[in-house]
């Protein structure tokens, strides 16, 4: 086993706050997007949701691209496309050129995704240490930070100066870090197993896992959704259907952060008091039934009191993020646990297996947000939510003595 230098933890720590930080920027002004593009809630959705098929792609092909040219040359490229696109962002008033840019933008999230897990995964192999969840609890540290600096400054500094200027210093410290982890990165691998990096490899092997990857997948993306859709809809819903204005929009959102981040790094402590099945079972039944009772307090309550209307709005997106936050990482770690496959490999695997099946979800939620209201449109992943306890059974039975 060999350690890990506190320069290099450092570092690939900050890679992973920093990546939350920037690519969640626009996420909490997303209602002046949609203004600035002049579109309903119908071909918002849709247009964000096809930003999806770029993510498709990556995941298809990226891996085998960082196993040819290696990680270093893949984060120099997909940082500064994704940065670069989203500095376009606020200065797009045009829908479709905007679905252009939501695509490449799915493109560029997955390729740096893959590349940055890549190399913990490397990483976690050679120290024998735990990194993955640590460091995509930063990953979520760094999207609530970009939330509130996003409160600081919404009533203050346009959307073009906020998300420019950002972008900026983000890239350049991004650029900074990638660099003084050259000497650890991976780097063209032509004499290891492609496999490693391939998710059309992995994508094969799913008959393998026929007895229970159909219901992992189910479990993951009955999940996931609500995560997707608080991201895509949390702000916009607060400002249309509670009538808050910009700057407080992005609260409940930030409150949903908190409560994510608060299980993500409880979750080993609860472990030891009853097993993953047991939470499996009853956290998204929880989180998904409170989420839905609160979230039809706030609707009602809006239109006369509007800020019992926002207490209520938050409280229902606290409850998803405590009902959720856990899940999809779990759903990961038990197929890491039940594949004979590296854990590159299954992290390509589900990952590409859940962005086609939400890809589907997302779409019927936009289309349902465009018929009738965002509230309305918002049930449908808290009722998949709670249907994610029926793939329960999958997490272990017994009390985990040491994670």
């Amino acid at each position: 086993m060999t350690q890990i230098s506190k320069s290099v933890r450092f570092n690939l720590s900050q890679l992973f706050y920093l990546f939350g930080l920037g690519m969640m920027v626009t996420a909490a002004r997303t209602p002046e997007i949609k203004s600035n593009l002049g579109l309903n809630n119908a071909t918002f959705g849709t247009f964000m949701t096809l930003g999806t098929l770029g993510s498709m792609v990556a995941l298809l092909w990226m891996g085998d691209v960082v196993h040819k040219i290696g990680v270093q040359k893949v984060m120099y490229s997909a940082t500064t496309i994704l940065f670069g696109s989203l500095a376009i962002v606020p200065h797009v008033h045009n829908g479709y050129i905007w679905l252009v840019i939501n695509i490449i933008l799915g493109f560029a999230i997955s390729s740096f995704h893959i590349s940055i897990n890549a190399q913990a995964i490397h990483l976690q192999e050679q120290s024998g240490e735990v990194l993955i969840p640590r460091l995509h609890g930063l990953w979520m540290a760094g999207s609530l930070s970009t939330s509130i600096i996003a409160i600081a400054v919404t009533s203050s500094i346009s959307l073009a100066w906020h998300v420019d200027v950002l972008m900026a210093i983000v890239w350049v410290l991004m650029m900074k870090a990638i660099r003084s982890l050259h000497p650890v990165l991976l780097g063209a691998t032509p004499n290891e197993d492609p496999s490693k990096f391939s998710a059309l490899y992995a994508i094969k092997q799913l008959p393998n896992a026929i007895r229970w990857m159909p219901w992992l997948a189910f479990g993951m993306m009955m999940a996931a959704q609500i995560e997707v859709a608080a991201n895509d809809w949390t702000t916009i819903f607060a400002k249309e259907d509670l009538h808050v204005s910009a700057t407080i929009a992005i609260v409940p959102y930030i409150f949903f952060m908190f409560s994510m981040i608060a299980i993500r790094f409880t979750i080993q402590k609860l472990f030891l008091i009853r097993p993953e099945q047991y939470w499996l079972r009853r956290t998204p039944v929880a989180g998904g039934i409170g989420f839905l009772i609160f979230l039809q307090l706030s609707t009602h309550l809006a239109d006369h009191h509007k800020t019992l209307g926002l207490i209520f709005g938050t409280l229902a997106f606290i409850s998803a993020g405590l009902g959720c936050s856990y899940i999809v990482p779990g759903f990961f770690a038990i197929a890491a646990r039940k594949s004979p496959l590296p854990g590159s490999v299954v992290i390509a695997q589900m990952s590409l297996i859940n962005i086609i099946l939400i890809f589907g979800g997302k779409m019927i939620i936009a289309w349902v947000a465009g018929a009738t209201s965002i509230g309305t449109a918002l049930i449908i992943p808290g009722v998949m939510l709670i249907a994610t306890t029926f793939a329960a059974k999958l997490g272990e039975s017994e009390i985990i003595k040491k994670v």
